[in-house]
């Protein structure tokens, strides 16, 4: 991830606004719906503009940073004070496979993810959506992390369809 996170986290949040968590994930997935359903296996390799990520990429980056992102939160709701290590989103997007994947193999893999994150976020009590981290996030809280999971698919959402013409 960038550099400075709290400025990405913020904007990811502030996709959310007007909604609750729960809403605000059922937004992000709809949205998600609608614009991945409009991509084509023929797109996956297209890319807006040179050193930037291909739609496979892209793809593959709104899965794994779910998965970051829903394991930090289940960490934090647990209250573990173990330090978390960042993880480098460029890294992960050049070695997640991308090539050898379908279009069918990343929307079931999304959707699966998503349905898991829901259910993890649904099992959390109003107590633990607050308790926070002392690392990465400066404070993030397990609710602010679930706002950056469905704001992170938000933003990626709309750079498809301003960027790549999804």
């Amino acid at each position: 991830m960038a550099n400075n996170y709290a400025e990405l986290f913020r904007h990811y949040i502030s996709l959310t606004q007007g909604y609750e968590l729960p809403a605000a994930l059922e937004h992000s997935t709809a949205q998600a719906r609608e614009v991945l359903g409009r991509i084509s296996e023929s797109q996956l390799g297209y890319s807006y503009q040179p050193g930037k990520w291909t739609i496979a990429q892209v793809l593959s980056h709104i899965i794994d940073a779910e998965r970051v992102f829903a394991y930090r939160a289940m960490r934090y709701s647990r209250q573990d004070t173990t330090p978390l290590a960042s993880f480098d989103d460029d890294h992960y997007a050049l070695h997640s496979g991308f090539v050898n994947r379908s279009l069918g193999s990343f929307l079931e893999e999304f959707y699966a993810q998503r349905v898991s994150t829901v259910m993890l976020f649904n099992s959390f009590t109003p107590e633990m959506l607050t308790y926070s981290d002392n690392e990465i996030g400066k404070g993030l809280t397990v609710e602010k992390l679930g706002r950056m999971i469905a704001g992170h698919s938000m933003h990626h959402c709309n750079v498809l369809v301003e960027r790549y013409g999804i």
